[in-house]
C-alpha cells in the first residue's frame, strides 16, 4: 500500500465541555474517494475544519505527503492543495460566477478561463453564463460553483461537507 497523502493521528478538539473529536485517526490515499459517515454531531465537519486549518486541535498530529504539519492554518492547508466546500456557501453574492472563481490568486485558469469554464460548466450541467451574479443562482447552482472553485484553485484534496444536502436528486446525480 502506498503511503497516505494525508494522515491524522490522535486528533482531539473540544468546544467547552463538548468533545467534538476524541483521538481521531484518519488517512487519505491518493486517487481514492473517501467518505465519512456518521450521525449528526459525530464530528465529521469538525474533522474537516481541522484539516482545512479553521479549527486548531488540542492534540494529535497531521502529516501531508509525509511532511509533519506543526500548525495547520487555512493558508498552510491551501499551500498543500487542501480545499473545502462548507455546508454554508462562501460565495460573494453580488459578484459574478467568474469573479468568485477567479478571486483567489491561485486560480490556475486565469489565461484560459473561458475554455475552462465551458468545460466544467458542461461537466456540472451549470447552464449559467459566467457573467451571472451569484445572487441570481439557485441553491444547487451555487453548490456547483463552490465545487468548481476547488477545481479552479487546483485543490489536490477536496473536502466536501455534505455536498448534496442542498441539491435535488437530479443535481446529485449530475455530480456523480
Amino acid at each position: 500500500m502506498n503511503s497516505p497523502i494525508l494522515e491524522v493521528k490522535g486528533i482531539s478538539k473540544s468546544f467547552g465541555n463538548v468533545k467534538a473529536l476524541d483521538s481521531v485517526n484518519f488517512y487519505l490515499q491518493k486517487g481514492i474517494v473517501h467518505g465519512l459517515l456518521g450521525e449528526n454531531g459525530a464530528g465529521k465537519s469538525s474533522l474537516m475544519n481541522v484539516l482545512s486549518g479553521i479549527y486548531i486541535p488540542e492534540s494529535g498530529s497531521i502529516k501531508i505527503n509525509n511532511q509533519n504539519i506543526d500548525k495547520m492554518t487555512p493558508d498552510v492547508a491551501a499551500s498543500f492543495g487542501i480545499g473545502m466546500v462548507h455546508q454554508e456557501f462562501r460565495l460573494i453574492e453580488s459578484f459574478t460566477i467568474k469573479d468568485n472563481l477567479t478571486l483567489s490568486k491561485s486560480c490556475i485558469f486565469t489565461n484560459n478561463f473561458n475554455k475552462a469554464y465551458d468545460k466544467y460548466s458542461e461537466i456540472f450541467a451549470l447552464n449559467s453564463s459566467f457573467l451571472t451574479p451569484v445572487n441570481e443562482l439557485s441553491v444547487g447552482e451555487k453548490q456547483k460553483v463552490e465545487i468548481m472553485k476547488l477545481i479552479f484553485k487546483n485543490s489536490q484534496i477536496m473536502l466536501l461537507d455534505e455536498p448534496t444536502a442542498v441539491l435535488t436528486p437530479q443535481e446529485t446525480m449530475q455530480l456523480k
